[in-house]
């Protein structure tokens, strides 16, 4: 009859495997990343989706229209903020002259986050001299756009540290 030999086999509990561990972090891992990325998903909004496309075109064409107005009234503008006490002042020049309103919108937009957008109403002074006040501006990159309902001036300023922006009207 055949003899069966029994040799002592490795002992050792099943935590002290470092390959077992390999296999249970990875996919406890592809789970973690899981949960990040749904909260990531739910806590903030990219705002990228327009529900009328149709609209946002015929939008996209009274903007073009307001834009060759100011080119044809020969506007510019030039801002200068006081980052100190909040105060803008906006000296707007017209190439022909021409008569604006005492009133004008002013749209601070940040390039990638819709919330921190601000918009004011800018007052006459004197001449064509307007100002306003506005809350400090976070850090980046900010589209600055002055306008009426029928032209708009355009431009940009990083923040912090530029005090000084001149405004166009947007070329094409």
């Amino acid at each position: 009859m055949p003899s069966i030999q029994i040799t002592q086999s490795d002992t050792k509990p099943w935590h002290r495997y470092p390959y077992l561990w390999m296999m249970i972090l990875i996919p406890f891992s592809a789970v973690i990343m899981g949960v990040i990325m749904i909260s990531l998903a739910i806590e903030s909004s990219s705002g990228l989706v327009v529900d009328d496309y149709y609209k946002q075109g015929k939008e996209i064409n009274r903007i073009l229209a307001r834009d060759d107005m100011a080119n044809s009234m020969g506007l510019t503008a030039q801002l200068v903020l006081d980052p100190d006490n909040g105060k803008l002042v906006v000296d707007v020049s017209s190439a022909n002259d021409a008569v604006l309103a005492d009133r004008l919108e002013l749209n601070f937009f940040h390039s990638t986050r819709e919330g921190k957008d601000q918009s004011r109403t800018l007052h006459r002074v004197t001449g064509n001299t307007y100002t306003t006040r506005i809350e400090r501006l976070p850090a980046g990159r900010w589209n600055v756009q002055i306008s009426n309902k029928k032209w708009r001036l355009v431009g940009s300023m990083k923040t912090p540290g530029a005090i000084i922006s001149q405004l166009t009207p947007a070329s094409l």
